[in-house]
């Protein structure tokens, strides 16, 4: 079965591979690389992505109403 080229979301990736001989490049993971990208879905193994993450700080919820309370007494 030959591998497909990949697509121009996976420039950067590690899985990327470029034979000896002039060609398009190829993933090492995936024959169809094309079929991980389809339908806005993100290529679980692409480690060119950086991945957001968000750090949300607990509040209790009686604290802050008991502060909100508090300033709006003043």
């Amino acid at each position: 079965m030959l591998q497909e080229s990949i697509v121009d979301k996976c420039i950067g990736c590690s899985k990327v591979r470029t034979g000896p001989e002039p060609g398009p490049s190829t993933c090492s993971a995936y024959l169809v690389p094309s079929s991980k990208w389809r339908f806005g879905r993100k290529c679980p193994l692409a480690d060119n992505l950086v991945k957001k993450v968000e750090e949300t700080k607990f509040v209790d919820p009686l604290k802050q109403s008991m502060a909100q309370y508090k300033r709006k007494k003043q």
